[in-house]
């Protein structure tokens, strides 16, 4: 190819990506990552002329390596089969253990009444947020800071919390005493959330 690509991607997904953000709130990393691309775009494809990595891919082989066939093996030792007894067990025959979410959720049905779509909703909520990178690596950073997670994580991830109502057009809830007030259900889910990102790392 003589031709080369003069960055036409990268300066249409820079294009998109401001004029997405005055409509929507994207994740952080996709942010991150289209700073980093906004940087070493240049860096990677100079213009004009082919660059110095678009070269070096261009004398990249790849060629088969030798793999060696030696027949099929028969294992000796036959596995029982389990058996049945009619109850879904985890390892040792005990039940699986119920996540961090799954308990407060209980415990949020139990204290407040909720109806079961309510449920559904702070069950999928929980979920969300527990999964945003940024907060998971901050809490796990910090998971033995006590001052951090009370004062600066669990307020950050409240504030997510809220985020995913307003955009499920749930601002009723926020407004609701029973979601608001101090020990309610976001209180109780923000708690949920450290706990079971903590808890993922055994």
């Amino acid at each position: 190819m003589t031709k080369i690509y003069r960055g036409v991607n990268m300066a249409r997904m820079r294009g998109q990506h401001h004029q997405n953000i005055q409509f929507f709130k994207l994740e952080d990393y996709l942010t991150e990552f289209i700073v980093f691309a906004d940087v070493v775009g240049d860096m990677l494809i100079k213009k004009g002329k082919a660059s110095d990595f678009k070269r070096f891919l261009e004398k990249v082989e790849l060629s088969k390596g030798a793999v060696k066939y030696h027949g099929m093996k028969t294992n000796l030792h036959a596995v029982k089969e389990p058996k049945k007894t009619g109850l879904r067990l985890g390892g040792g025959g005990k039940e699986p253990a119920r996540t961090t979410i799954e308990l407060a959720l209980e415990q949020i049905e139990e204290k407040f009444q909720i109806n079961k779509e309510d449920a559904i909703v702070i069950n999928e909520i929980c979920k969300e947020v527990s999964n945003i990178y940024e907060i998971k690596e901050r809490v796990l950073a910090n998971k033995d800071n006590e001052n951090y997670l009370k004062t600066s994580a669990e307020p950050r991830v409240k504030q997510e919390v809220k985020g995913k109502y307003i955009e499920r057009d749930l601002i009723n809830k926020l407004e609701d005493p029973l979601y608001s007030q101090r020990g309610g259900i976001i209180s109780l889910m923000g708690k949920a959330i450290i706990q079971s990102i903590i808890s993922m790392t055994g």
